[in-house]
């Protein structure tokens, strides 16, 4: 999930060809998504590479993503998860009392907007249904 929040897509999910008419049939992308990771060699995914920050992510995600599991990253300690870089600012005991503000609060929109919102929403989704 941290893969998917960085990079802005799944890291080892296959892409999706343009044409298909709503993509491949669902057990044939897990079958390549589980073919995809057990390949994997380690280390930020090569796909998601450009979108993962350098640094302490990438470190904590390569540590996470490790193949052997003796040796991921939390295997032998779950606080060593917490103990990260890239995490060691993150107020774990407000997070675990729901407490933390949100790093982003979007401006609400008026009424005439989310229901335009909602209508659009809807007409897009009925195509995937």
């Amino acid at each position: 999930m941290l893969v998917e929040m960085l990079a802005g897509e799944l890291p080892f999910a296959p892409p999706r060809e343009e044409g298909e008419g709503g993509g491949a049939k669902e057990c044939d992308v897990e079958a390549a998504t589980d073919a995809a990771v057990l390949a994997h060699p380690g280390g930020v995914p090569l796909r998601c590479a450009p979108a993962v920050p350098a640094g302490a992510a990438s470190d904590l995600v390569a540590s996470l993503l490790e193949p052997d599991p003796a040796a991921r990253l939390g295997a032998a300690d779950p606080a060593a998860v917490r103990a990260a870089s890239w995490m060691a600012e993150l107020d774990w005991a407000a997070l675990e009392a729901h407490s933390l503000p949100p790093p982003h609060v979007p401006p609400p929109l008026d009424a005439d907007a989310d229901v335009a919102l909602c209508e659009l929403t809807k007409r897009c989704q009925s195509g995937f249904d």
